[in-house]
């Protein structure tokens, strides 16, 4: 009896012996990936420590074009238990010019309670917002923060106190 070739996964691809295999597949991930890829290619930026391949994963992550990519990364944000991944995801998000306002408490969140690296990727995020949102949303956010910043970490306190006045001047969409 014969076997079938079985052609290998993403997974099976990202997860290979062979760096040239890993790195032409991340690349082939740029065009053709899929969101549910990104928990792939954390998994592979954890469990890795070849440079050149978590240098191209955290590219991918910075070029993200896709909008409903966002509920994805804030839930690898959530889920993610290595600071340095952690710092890694939070950083794509911002230069990935996606708009994540609908997960603003998350980012709050971080800058108040996470090591100030983080923190601050997280500030910077909140900082360079530049899309229209409700005035509903702000007074959302706001009371937010008000409500979590007595438990900031003190290495935060500054970032923490100014969401408010950043979050206060964001522009409103016309009604």
């Amino acid at each position: 009896m014969m076997t079938e070739n079985k052609k290998p996964t993403i997974k099976d691809q990202l997860f290979s012996k062979n760096n040239k295999i890993v790195i032409e597949t991340i690349k082939k991930l740029r065009e053709t990936g899929k969101d549910n890829d990104l928990n792939t290619l954390i998994e592979l930026y954890v469990n890795n420590n070849n440079k050149e391949v978590n240098q191209l994963i955290y590219q991918l992550f910075c070029d993200l074009k896709t909008q409903k990519s966002t509920i994805t990364i804030a839930n690898l944000i959530k889920n993610t238990t290595d600071k340095q991944t952690l710092k890694m995801l939070v950083s794509t998000c911002w230069q990935s010019r996606l708009n994540y306002i609908n997960s603003f408490e998350l980012f709050i969140d971080l800058v108040i309670n996470e090591a100030f690296e983080i923190s601050f990727e997280a500030f910077t995020l909140i900082e360079n917002f530049e899309e229209k949102t409700t005035e509903n949303r702000k007074t959302e956010l706001t009371t937010y923060v008000k409500n979590n910043i007595k438990k900031c970490k003190d290495d935060n306190l500054a970032l923490a106190v100014d969401l408010v006045q950043i979050i206060e001047n964001y522009k409103t969409e016309e009604i």
